[in-house]
């Protein structure tokens, strides 16, 4: 219960990260319309896009102080927003989002603008911020956001899917379809999800759960935790150790920094382990055919024994149960242990 509500507490500070007050500084709705895009675009702030089964759409506007010690009043944030270009738009089948200060190079702008969308399911967005978080939830379309100064939090989207972030960490939960997903300042963390799925980060390690389809998670700094996955798997690594449960389907597992371990419950075409500063504990259905090359400074297994009998050297090869999968496993400067 205990951690349940730190989750909690958690989530409701990220919720507030995007707004100085609970109420929104200023409300437009669209209605009568008919919406197919939503554009955003600040550069102090959030975005969260929110679809729903409504035909209509509202957009709320959130505005803080940067740095502000205390609540602003909304005389003065009114003041700082002269200094602002401040849209709420229709255009063309597209709702139209923009903040930004009136002089770019200004060194006094003081605001931090946020908006939050709710809006039909079925639309396609393009969303920019330099300053903030995005957020996106229950949307089926063509999604494409960015930023360079928060994380992405994305839920419940189908469709095609391409999020960006230089600052911040990624959460991806219950999506499906074209999936594109990078970082260079966060950890990412995706589950429940199926289709073409790519996760990239250089600055954290990457937790995948549940996941259905074709997989690539690389990153150049951390570790890989894998499970549940069923499809095809590409995990890279060159700063950390890559753990694989309960695998079925094609795999390739590459570290030059750290071991690996792999319970694989089904082959597919191609098993592929690979270190070069570790080593790698296997868990094979020997109850499936395999061509195997195995190469380490040692290998330990006692189910090999009927393979090589001289596992001393360091390499066997041979077929099990008459051949079939092509089972590649490789230290350079590790032991290899095969359950």
């Amino acid at each position: 219960m205990k951690k349940y509500h730190i989750i909690i507490l958690l989530s409701l500070a990220i919720s507030f990260c995007m707004a100085q007050t609970k109420e929104p500084f200023q409300t437009k709705k669209f209605s009568g319309v008919s919406i197919k895009n939503v554009k955003v675009n600040t550069s102090g702030g959030g975005i969260k896009v929110a679809g729903n089964s409504q035909s209509n759409a509202e957009v709320r506007v959130y505005v803080k102080m940067n740095n502000w010690k205390g609540d602003a009043s909304k005389a003065e944030l009114e003041k700082e927003l002269e200094k602002y270009v401040l849209e709420m738009n229709y255009e063309n089948g597209s709702i139209v989002c923009l903040a930004k200060p009136k002089d770019p190079n200004g060194k006094n702008n003081k605001l931090s603008i946020s908006f939050e969308v709710d809006c039909p399911k079925n639309v396609d967005v393009n969303l920019v911020t330099s300053g903030g978080g995005i957020n996106l939830q229950n949307l089926e379309g063509n999604l494409d956001f960015k930023t360079s100064g928060g994380g992405l939090t994305v839920s419940n989207l189908k469709g095609k899917v391409n999020g960006k972030t230089s600052g911040g960490g990624i959460k991806l939960t219950d999506c499906d379809g074209m999936i594109t997903m990078k970082t260079s300042g966060g950890g990412i963390k995706a589950n429940n999800a199926k289709g073409n799925i790519y996760l990239a980060t250089s600055g954290g390690g990457i937790d995948i759960d549940q996941l259905k389809g074709t997989i690539k998670a690389h990153t150049s700094g951390g570790s890989i935790n894998s499970s549940n996955i069923k499809g095809s798997l590409d995990a890279a690594t060159s700063g950390g150790s890559i753990n694989l449960d309960n695998i079925s389907g094609n795999l390739t597992a590459k570290t030059s920094g750290g071991g690996i371990n792999a319970d694989i419950v089904k082959l597919g075409e191609v098993l592929t382990l690979s270190t070069s500063a570790g080593n790698i504990h296997a868990n094979l259905p020997f109850s499936e055919g395999m061509d195997l090359d195995i190469r380490g400074n040692k290998i330990k297994s006692d189910k090999l024994s009927k393979v090589s009998r001289n596992l001393n050297s360091g390499v066997v090869k041979g077929q099990v149960n008459g051949g079939g999968t092509e089972v590649k496993i490789t230290a350079v400067s590790g032991t290899i242990y095969i359950d």
